[in-house]
């Protein structure tokens, strides 16, 4: 059986769950402050009083879906929907050249990188790493935090591209939102890509990130680095 959890919006107070707030919040939805759910039956609603009639011309629809379609995109509707066709990858494509494609192009044999210059690659990425993967939603709460702040020093976090990074061994762990002044941290870990305990019933979203258990514990290491460097999260 599948347990839904309930929850509020900050922003438009509607109550929905939490699987959905991810998608929710901060979007067109939110920001008028009904939900989609509501305005379909509110349309249903309409068009059934209308005898599926189109509000703009004389169109009248088989059902609700149809006249529902028809008025989305019919031309007497001033903020009509446009259909654009598709065809296929628009643009040129392979116009960013290096050693390796202009071998393949002129039929030659592909450089080799010597074990050096692997090696000078590995330490080149240890010592300056990307920034990690960060979701929309956690973007959105860690500007909402900022909003909320006086102007502060020192700030890193992936928006900016500036990502805080901690080493251990050879292992990197990237902080959302860093304050480096105060030595504090916040991480936002949404339930999509963080299991709660050990015990939830959660599944991993992409193989690459291994076992619920494997990131779990990738979360708790994180952690405790950040707390052993003198960091508060």
């Amino acid at each position: 059986m599948v347990i839904k959890y309930l929850c509020s919006c900050l922003l438009c107070k509607n109550q929905l769950t939490t699987n959905q707030l991810k998608i929710h919040y901060g979007s067109k939805q939110c920001k008028s402050g009904v939900l989609f759910s509501q305005g379909i039956k509110n349309k249903v609603e309409k068009f059934k009083a209308n005898g599926n009639k189109c509000s703009f011309c004389d169109f009248v629809g088989k059902n609700t879906n149809s006249v529902s379609q028809h008025e989305s995109l019919c031309k007497k509707n001033p903020e009509r929907k446009t259909k654009t066709p598709s065809y296929g990858m628009k643009g040129k494509k392979g116009l960013c050249e290096n050693q390796f494609t202009k071998a393949e192009k002129l039929g030659l044999k592909k450089p080799e990188v010597s074990e050096r210059t692997r090696k000078l690659i590995r330490e080149g990425n240890l010592n300056n790493p990307k920034s990690s993967y960060a979701s929309k939603e956690s973007q959105v709460v860690i500007e909402m935090i900022l909003n909320h702040l006086p102007e502060t020093n020192n700030v890193f976090y992936h928006k900016i591209g500036r990502e805080y990074f901690l080493k251990d061994k050879n292992q990197i762990f990237f902080y959302d939102l860093v304050f480096l002044d105060i030595q504090f941290i916040v991480e936002y870990q949404g339930i999509a890509y963080h299991p709660k305990s050990l015990t939830e019933d959660f599944r991993v979203p992409f193989k690459s990130m291994g076992t619920k258990e494997e990131v779990w514990h990738h979360d708790r290491a994180k952690e405790r680095l950040a707390i052993n460097n003198g960091f508060k999260i």
